[in-house]
Order: C-alpha cells, then sequence, then structure tokens
C-alpha cells in the first residue's frame, strides 16, 4: 500500500521509490495525478493521501491542481478498507499504463524499438524518426 500521511513519507515503489512526496512534487507532479488515478484502481494496490498530507500539500505547493476526479477517487481510496495491500512492494507501476500503438504504427521506434505512442509523444517529441538521438 502506498499511504502518504506526511509529504516526507516516501514512495515505496515505482520509479521514484525511496523518494519523498515532496521531492516527487518538485521532479514531476504529475506522476502524483498519475498514480492516483491509477493506482487506487489496481488490484494489486492503493494509492492513499491522508487529509493531513493533502493541507500539506495544498500549502507547500499551492500552483497543484487538485481537480474533483482526484479528490473523489482519493476520498474514496481514504474510506475503502476493502482493499489488500500485498504484492504493493513487489509490483512495477511504471508499466501499468494502457500503451497504445495506433498513432505511429509502421515506424522503425514503434515496430523494431517498442516504443508505444505515448513513449513516442513523450521521449521524442511525436517525431518517431528522431528515435537515433537517445543516449
Amino acid at each position: 500500500m502506498a499511504y502518504f500521511q506526511h509529504i516526507d513519507d516516501e514512495f515505496d515503489f515505482g520509479k521514484y521509490k525511496g523518494l519523498s512526496l515532496s521531492d516527487v512534487m518538485d521532479i514531476n507532479p504529475e506522476y502524483i495525478i498519475w498514480c492516483m488515478m491509477n493506482i487506487s484502481n489496481n488490484q494489486y494496490c492503493s494509492f492513499i493521501i491522508t487529509d493531513e498530507a493533502m493541507q500539506e500539500l495544498r500549502s507547500v505547493y499551492p500552483e497543484f491542481l487538485i481537480t474533483l476526479d482526484f479528490e473523489d477517487m482519493r476520498k474514496k481510496q481514504l474510506f475503502n478498507d476493502s482493499n489488500d495491500s500485498e504484492g504493493c512492494d513487489d509490483y512495477d507501476f511504471r508499466d501499468d499504463e494502457q500503451a497504445t500503438f495506433e498513432c505511429y504504427n509502421g515506424s522503425y521506434a514503434q515496430d523494431e524499438m517498442g516504443y508505444s505512442d505515448d513513449d513516442i509523444d513523450t521521449i521524442f517529441d511525436g517525431e518517431p524518426n528522431a528515435y537515433w538521438n537517445i543516449d
């Protein structure tokens, strides 16, 4: 279970394992939103940010946009005690997103290198022929 009672609590999974909630907010605040909307619906784990941690987030990061969907999911997870926390530490949440392979189908970056449409949009700025520029 990913449980954040304070913004100093650390991630125990994924690409930011060992970093605090506030560290991840500094690096990639969109990841917090992604976790809330995707991991909270995951059969392997829950992603919980307590009311105390949300107050700290709002105080330290007033520009962080908290949508109604985000808050609804957070509240649902706070009060949902039926989730099983087994397997959280061993599950790699980075691969849990639904990858699509439609937009750049036929490109070398996708067909040969295995990059998804989202990867190509993010890594290559939507240019599948820029795959050679990766170090």
